[in-house]
């Protein structure tokens, strides 16, 4: 396991504040704010750091298992030029004592599922779920342009920004699950397959998935559905925790509950969407406009406004870790300095022009292993 503790400083720069969130491999998540002792079970770690030249506030991720490190960073760093994308600022590992890596990201605002939570009678209304769908359909169409898909759509990966300019935009994350489905060069789509083990929680996942079929861009959009019912009913029929509280009769398994039971009670054109999702084939190229236009038709039959207001309120959060708000022309950091006497030695996200000579660079100097941006995609 991975033992930082409060008040430690990465690195000579990066000063631990605050615990966010411990997860173990099966992602379970364990939340310990303002303690220092971790589960023994955690491998993956989520902190609030300070970067002490600036005073920024920015997320440090550690994970126990290294190769997520290179893989995840790496991702970071390739979609961080689109819109609703976090920043990466640096990735090293650590491979003295028990092996981990950390990298450092934009601090963002709470995650979907904790605002949907928190909203009133745990579920967003009409305006907001539309206004929420269109940025995520937007975000899944920005990561299929890059050629990869997240394997991993549900609340939970997607934050909005902090308070300030970006406090309503949907950003997305995680992407430790995303895969390439084709060759970004030649655009030759992945073969089809059976018989695979299922990527991604079994709660969003798509009923292709379920079934064992590797998943392709048609998945991401099915469980951004289940994302837009659950926004609007606080709960999905199959759901464990069904017993709360429950617009739905009874609990249903997935692969027994119909579009028409899922959907009901919604807009007629949550069910067109969730249809047109399962109707997708294989290799299919997703409408991502005509999702959209799906949504926006409820949007304007039902005269709302597009004020940009949401059910939650930036000034409601407990958001105080912001108060030095990153500016959106900060520059991108290069690299990260070593410490004197720390656990870490860092090697930042470059330019894949530059990873070359950077990686042989801080190899030379003997203090890290670093990896190309473009060979670990």
């Amino acid at each position: 396991m991975v033992l930082v503790e409060v008040g430690q400083v990465i690195s000579g720069r990066f000063q631990i504040k605050d615990v966010i969130t411990h997860r173990d491999h099966n992602g379970k998540c364990f939340l310990f704010l303002h303690e220092q002792n971790l589960t023994l079970h955690a491998t993956v770690s989520i902190y609030i750091a300070e970067d002490i030249p600036s005073g920024q506030a920015v997320a440090l991720k550690l994970n126990h298992k290294v190769h997520y490190v290179h893989y995840e960073s790496c991702l970071y760093s390739r979609f961080q030029h689109l819109d609703g994308f976090p920043r990466m600022y640096g990735a090293c590992y650590e491979s003295y004592r028990p092996p981990y890596g950390a990298f450092a990201m934009d601090l963002l605002g709470p995650s979907l599922d904790k605002l949907v939570l928190d909203a009133e009678g745990s579920k967003f209304n009409l305006k907001t779920t539309l206004q929420v769908i269109d940025q995520v359909i937007t975000r899944i169409q920005a990561l299929h342009t890059q050629s990869f898909i997240h394997c991993g759509i549900k609340p939970d990966n997607f934050c909005i920004g902090p308070p300030g300019a970006n406090e309503n935009k949907v950003y997305m994350i995680d992407f430790d699950l995303a895969k390439k489905f084709r060759d970004h060069l030649t655009k030759l789509h992945i073969p089809y397959r059976e018989k695979q083990d299922p990527v991604g929680n079994p709660y969003w996942s798509s009923l292709n998935v379920d079934m064992g079929i590797k998943g392709s861009r048609r998945d991401d959009m099915e469980s951004m559905g289940y994302m837009a019912v659950f926004f609007l009913k606080g709960i999905l029929p199959w759901h464990s925790d069904h017993a709360r509280r429950s617009p739905y009769p009874e609990f249903r398994k997935k692969s027994e509950t119909t579009l028409e039971y899922l959907c009901q009670d919604l807009p007629e054109e949550f069910a067109t969407y969730m249809t047109y999702c399962r109707s997708l084939k294989f290799d299919d190229e997703p409408d991502y406009d005509h999702c959209r236009g799906l949504f926006r038709q409820v949007f304007e039959r039902e005269g709302f406004e597009d004020d940009g207001v949401y059910d939650w309120a930036a000034s409601e959060l407990e958001l105080d870790i912001w108060e030095n708000e990153p500016s959106p022309g900060s520059p991108q950091v290069s690299a990260w300095g070593g410490g004197d006497d720390t656990d870490l030695e860092i090697a930042g996200t470059v330019d894949p022009v530059d990873s070359v000579d950077t990686a042989n660079a801080a190899n030379a100097a003997g203090t890290v292993e670093t990896f190309d941006t473009v060979d670990t995609c």
